[in-house]
């Protein structure tokens, strides 16, 4: 109990801390929330189940308290604050050690990541995918499963993990031959915290399930997600020079004509799609590792560097003492008791296939952060146990099992009493919590961050100059803001679609021809507009006419409303 309020509070110490900096996020994020907006309204479906619909009807429910801005904000702290809390829970139970545990979980809290992460929806997935490692030993293998496919809900990646999990359950039944290993016993029938999570887990699904729009399982999506981040690959390697978020159709015109969908890619520019993902692979290492990287980034590598200075001096003791059939006792009486945990947090490399084809970053690689940490926990333990013990005077090494369920049986006399050295390592983990606390907080300037929310005081402003009439808005990024200015207010019309005809034939379009074939209320200068290849940034001279109203919403951003009596009839907002 002390672990989890020691974790909790350094976590809402932090939070509190970086709250000035906390932006609204833009891109799918703001559509997540937008389309719970509708559905709390009654005026749309959970859109497609490659659409995140189960997060999207979390959305609606937060949405009709709190509002869309308060919405977004409630779900990053809700979800850092659980997630830390799950992930404490799921190493305390495994690795039986509190202080380890703590300390791990300690080092993740205050990652840079955890802190600023803009898309709290593969942290919500991440945070089910816990839930399911909690539940996952041989009387809860059916919750396990279901708490699976709610997170498949959440993001589609999670399926290959479902089916992974589902393929081990089979064998276990084939071997067991029998269909009770893979529910409780008779013994176990009453397992109150398992009904617990069974029965609204089970209604949350059929819920989801019955109010999902389209089965569609993310073909067009992910060649989509494929596109702009090879695009931006190719960009980042100096390649071409434009934007890649709208103009990715340029580079995918050149490389893979023609093409619709990742495997007609991999045919037609075999080299190029295989040189993207082995990139992606080469990196897939380094994201997942910088996960764990700390606001305090110096500070962090020092804690790192001690623990495994820890890990050393354990290791070395094994290796002087000679005492490998303990080291492989030990390791094997760890994964005999919770095999279905430490399975299936490894089947989650499953899960990362989609970013090996669109891109290694750390929101794809955050699905493997309990392995990773179990792994390190793990090896820290065993190595301790298996110095700690002496070697029997017999000259056989007996295996010292460390997993709940398990006695040992020893067949040489007892230990002597643990020396410093033991008592160093056995409390070492709670030293490194000690010292990673003051090493992040005393960061210089953690506790005076200035106040920067630059997309939370353009909503703001947006709002304060909004008529009260609907409006259509044309701009990059439109369909953000209009999911949290409200779409009865606003209907966003994006300038460039997923492969327009200026795209192909790499011609730039004026704002002239924008306006006129949209016929907009509004219109939102922003630099990714002017920046794109596919704008004649020239054109926008044509705002300054009497025609429009410029209202500056930054410093590099206006938005200019057609003056009243000039602007077009809008007929209809419902979407």
């Amino acid at each position: 109990m002390a672990a989890f309020v020691a974790v909790l509070l350094f976590q809402g110490l932090l939070l509190y801390c970086f709250w000035p900096a906390m932006d609204l996020p833009l891109w799918d994020e703001s559509n997540y929330m937008g389309w719970g907006a509708k559905f709390a309204h009654g005026l749309g479906a959970l859109t497609s189940v490659s659409n995140s619909p189960l997060y999207i009807l979390v959305y609606s429910w937060l949405v009709r308290g709190l509002g869309a801005t308060g919405a977004v904000f409630a779900m990053r702290l809700a979800t850092t604050v659980l997630f830390s809390s799950a992930l404490l829970a799921f190493l305390m139970r495994h690795l039986r050690s509190a202080g380890l545990a703590a300390f791990l979980a300690i080092l993740w809290s205050s990652s840079g990541y955890n802190i600023g992460a803009d898309w709290p929806v593969y942290k919500f997935g991440a945070l089910l995918f816990l839930m399911a490692l909690l539940h996952a030993r041989s009387g809860q293998r059916p919750v396990t499963a279901l708490l699976l496919a709610l997170c498949a809900l959440v993001r589609l990646e999670y399926l290959l993990v479902l089916v992974a999990y589902t393929g081990y359950l089979g064998a276990v039944v084939l071997r067991k031959r029998s269909l009770m290993v893979l529910g409780s016993g008779p013994k176990q029938i009453k397992d109150w915290p398992a009904i617990a999570m069974a029965v609204p887990a089970l209604a949350l699904l059929l819920y989801t399930a019955v109010h999902i729009e389209s089965w569609s399982l993310g073909g067009p999506r992910t060649w989509f997600a494929f596109k702009q981040h090879y695009a931006f690959r190719q960009v980042e390697s100096g390649r071409r020079g434009l934007e890649p978020w709208l103009d990715y159709q340029v580079v995918i015109d050149e490389d893979f004509p023609g093409c619709n969908s990742p495997m007609e890619a991999l045919r037609t520019n075999p080299r190029a799609f295989r040189d993207h993902v082995a990139r992606n692979l080469i990196q897939l290492p380094r994201v997942t590792c910088g996960l764990l990287l700390g606001v305090n980034r110096r500070g962090c590598w020092i804690v790192c560097a001690l623990f495994l200075l820890l890990c050393l001096i354990n290791a070395v003791r094994v290796v002087r003492g000679r005492r490998w059939r303990a080291l492989a006792g030990n390791f094997k009486a760890y994964f005999r008791e919770p095999a279905d945990a430490v399975v299936l947090s490894f089947m989650a490399f499953a899960g990362l296939a989609p970013s090996l084809i669109v891109y290694a970053k750390n929101n794809y690689a955050l699905l493997m952060l309990p392995a990773m940490l179990l792994c390190a926990g793990v090896v820290y333990e065993v190595l301790r146990r298996t110095a700690l013990r002496s070697r029997p005077e017999s000259g056989e090494d007996t295996p010292s099992p460390i997993c709940e369920g398990q006695t040992a049986r020893p067949t040489s006399p007892p230990s002597p009493a643990p020396g410093r050295l033991d008592r160093l390592l056995r409390w070492g983990p709670f030293a490194l919590c000690v010292l990673t606390v003051p090493v992040v907080l005393l960061y210089p300037g953690l506790f005076s961050i200035p106040r920067r929310k630059p997309v939370y005081e353009k909503v703001m402003r947006l709002r304060d100059i909004w008529p009260d009439q609907p409006i259509r808005l044309l701009g990059v990024q439109s369909f953000s803001y209009a999911n949290y200015l409200g779409w009865q207010r606003c209907t966003p019309i994006e300038p460039f679609g997923q492969s327009t005809a200026a795209a192909r034939a790499q011609e730039k379009v004026t704002l002239g021809e924008l306006v006129a074939r949209h016929q907009p209320n509004a219109v939102l200068i922003a630099p990714r507009f002017l920046e794109s290849s596919q704008f004649d940034s020239q054109s926008v001279d044509i705002l300054d006419s009497s025609d429009w109203i410029k209202h500056e919403i930054s410093a590099d951003e206006a938005v200019y409303f057609r003056r009243e009596g000039r602007s077009p009839v809008v007929h209809s907002l419902q979407p």
